[in-house]
């Protein structure tokens, strides 16, 4: 049999091909997390959406080492750093001591973010600023040698040390009161302080020559 002739599309036709194609779009990214808006209008959406730099961090802590609410301290909305291009890599952890928070990234992508304490001015106590590597990790039964509790409780459980004897670690500087989860801001040696369960995680992804970097 002859082949029939295709049949030229109008402009009509082309249109309703488009809108389908961009509902396809749109059903997909609604599964995969992602959009299917034009090039144009993601353009728009992402000038629209401040970047980690340009978000400054809420007054919660005008007096150094005062306990601040967990839920107070993430309430304030700050986009995730540029994991990659600050790590050179797609796994390693984020901290930036103005804000408060870590990411943790694994595969190129913020695996967890939650609070964290540092050391600033107190007691000629600093959290050093830079770009480091995971030196080792320790276990959920490790105390500091240098700072021990007098307890004899374990305080720098799960450890992930990055600079000589600065870890991000499990610390009890977060206590739970009436059900809240409370931080002991600024109140750390120079350590990174997190919940225990965040250390573990942490601990668990990270590998040893893994980055760290440390924000201001």
């Amino acid at each position: 049999m002859p082949e029939t002739p295709k049949k030229e599309k109008s402009e009509e036709d082309k249109d309703i091909e488009i809108t389908r194609r961009q509902f396809g779009l749109s059903a997909a990214g609604a599964v995969l997390g992602m959009t299917g808006l034009s090039k144009d209008a993601i353009a728009e959406e992402n000038e629209r959406v401040p970047i980690f730099s340009e978000v400054t961090p809420d007054a919660i802590n005008e007096k150094e080492g005062e306990w601040v609410s967990v839920e107070k301290l993430m309430s304030q909305e700050v986009p995730a750093p540029d994991g990659v291009k600050l790590l050179g890599g797609d796994r390693g952890l984020v901290i930036s001591k103005s804000f408060h928070r870590f990411w943790l990234f694994d595969k190129g992508l913020v695996l967890k973010t939650g609070p964290t304490g540092t050391a600033r001015t107190q007691d000629g106590y600093d959290t050093n600023v830079g770009e480091f590597t995971v030196t080792r990790k320790e276990d959920q039964n490790y105390m500091s040698g240098q700072y021990p509790d007098t307890d004899g409780e374990p305080n720098m459980p799960w450890a992930v040390f990055f600079n000589r004897g600065i870890a991000f670690h499990g610390s009890k500087n977060f206590h739970e009161i009436d059900g809240k989860l409370f931080l002991h801001l600024d109140n750390s040696h120079g350590c990174a302080n997190a919940t225990y369960d965040d250390a573990l995680l942490s601990n668990e992804t990270l590998k040893i020559g893994d980055p760290v970097v440390v924000l201001p």
